[in-house]
């Protein structure tokens, strides 16, 4: 079964549409939870979709995407002017990706690397890569008694982040900090460190 992540664009947007076209909110969390999510659950009814039950399990569970481009051909490229967009409070943006990575971190068993897909922030979607270093604090007991383990510090080094509009075309981006002073790039994604202070395991 593909999941939602994996699916193309095009087609995670056909799925939305047909999420809100059915009465649900729009909301692509709910197929990041369960890519065949029906109405009940937030998605939509498959086989009251204009498409049909069986054109959609060709693509999810047989990962067909023929079968969509069939149906909806690709329209020609065409030469497009990316966006620019100013970013006033890094911060933030900072904060929304640094409690996604570590979410991640967690569900993909805390690996060193981490990376998250496209999430909508202020109207547009972003991707962001990431080393995370997590400094523990063990205290031993007995044998018949487990350690406890305490997460001290976390620091989240962002690497790398992009952006693109709905259709998926690139988005220049300027970043600011609070005091509304243009930030290099490079400094924004390669020197900002997050250190986080964890209460518990």
């Amino acid at each position: 079964m593909i999941q939602f992540k994996d699916l193309p664009v095009e087609i995670r947007k056909r799925m939305l549409d047909e999420q809100e076209r059915q009465g649900n909110p729009r909301n692509a969390e709910v197929f990041k939870e369960r890519v065949i999510a029906d109405d009940r659950g937030g998605g939509f009814a498959w086989e009251d979709s204009e498409e049909g039950l069986d054109f959609w399990e060709k693509i999810i569970l047989d990962g067909n995407f023929a079968v969509f481009y069939e149906k909806y051909p690709k329209r020609p490229a065409l030469t497009v002017i990316p966006l620019h967009i100013k970013i006033i409070n890094s911060k933030s943006l900072l904060k929304v990706i640094a409690e996604k990575l570590l979410k991640q971190r967690h569900d993909e068993g805390c690996p060193a690397k981490v990376e998250i897909d496209w999430f909508e922030y202020g109207g547009f979607y972003w991707s962001a890569t990431a080393e995370i270093e997590a400094e523990y604090e063990l205290k031993q007991y007995g044998y018949d008694i487990p350690p406890e383990i305490y997460c001290r510090r976390m620091i989240v080094t962002v690497g790398d982040i992009k952006c693109t509009d709905e259709a998926g075309n690139p988005v220049l981006v300027d970043y600011f900090d609070d005091e509304r002073t243009h930030i290099n790039e490079y400094d924004f994604v390669e020197k900002r460190i997050i250190d986080m202070e964890m209460a518990g395991n």
